[in-house]
């Protein structure tokens, strides 16, 4: 009866052990409608996001939501394929996948519409690229993503303006020192957040606290040690896995209003820390533990 006891702790930790791993994340990359027609490069809009982050080991699935056919090509353009992943041609509706074993930075773009240009950031590539450049800004996220908010209880987002972008800009001077920004987070095509700030030294930082009830804002002015300090924000955002959108606009330059916002869209990627299937293996060994002690009439000692 002994026997039977401890084979039920090992059965337990054997199907815990054997199924018990981080689900490997699957990044969704859209290919929007109308690409198929030159013009999307130019708002990086071939593909949504135009730049996906991921670890390695993780998948990243492409559906094709255009009318066209489309290709997802490793490699750009100019050069041609490179033969690290392809999807030949996937018709509207259809899907590809592709899981990504080592790190780095993956280019890829559609061999039938070839201004459609794309970028997948694996592993340790993270690190290299943890500033993500807009036409206008660039943005600094800490920490680095993808963004585990079981591990991590607050991200911070730095904005820092292109100074030579904003000189050749309506309104502006030759030394930008105040700036007004406009910041919406959303996910999923629907707004959960958004806010004015100013900053008055380049950098625009914002400190996100994902937490429940209504959002709260701490002026800059009341934390931080730098010349504009951070600003501080709680609420529900970033507490559900998936895709979100940042767009940070730069809505006045020198005080004064500009009539039509600078705008730049960032993605930021929330991710599990373990995947539903952690709780289904664990289910399933407790179930055969207590099928096993019952039959031998011995409940082990967990």
């Amino acid at each position: 009866m002994k026997a039977i006891a401890l084979g039920s702790i090992f059965v337990l930790f054997a199907i815990v052990g054997g199924l018990t791993v981080p689900s490997a994340f699957a990044a969704v990359v859209s290919v929007p409608e109308g690409t198929a027609v030159p013009g999307c490069e130019d708002t990086d809009e071939c593909w949504d996001p135009s730049v996906v982050t991921v670890g390695v080991g993780e998948t990243v699935t492409w559906s094709n939501d255009d009318t066209a056919a489309h290709t997802v090509t490793s490699g750009s353009a100019a050069d041609g394929p490179d033969g690290v992943f392809d999807s030949s041609l996937f018709m509207a509706g259809a899907e590809f996948s592709h899981t990504f074993d080592e790190a780095g930075t993956f280019d890829y773009f559609c061999m039938v519409h070839p201004w459609m240009a794309g970028q997948v950031i694996v592993g340790e590539a993270m690190a290299e690229e943890a500033m993500m450049s807009g036409a206008y800004l660039g943005l600094d996220i800490d920490p680095m993503l993808p963004f585990d908010n079981t591990v991590n209880d607050m991200v911070t987002l730095s904005f820092t303006a292109k100074s030579d972008e904003l000189k050749g800009t309506e309104m502006t001077s030759m030394v930008i020192d105040h700036l007004d920004y406009k910041v919406m987070i959303s996910k999923g095509g629907s707004e959960l957040w958004s806010d004015q700030f100013h900053d008055h030294d380049g950098n625009l930082e914002l400190q996100i606290t994902p937490s429940e009830g209504s959002f709260t804002r701490t002026e800059a002015e009341e934390v931080g040690s730098s010349e504009t300090k951070a600003y501080m924000i709680s609420g529900p955002v970033f507490m559900d896995n998936g895709d979100y959108q940042v767009t940070a606009q730069i809505v006045g330059i020198e005080f004064n209003p500009l009539p039509t916002p600078l705008v730049d869209d960032f993605n930021i990627q929330v991710v599990p820390e373990f995947g539903s299937i952690v709780m289904v293996a664990f289910a399933i060994a407790i179930v055969s533990a207590i099928v096993l002690t019952t039959k031998s009439r011995v409940l082990p000692k967990l």
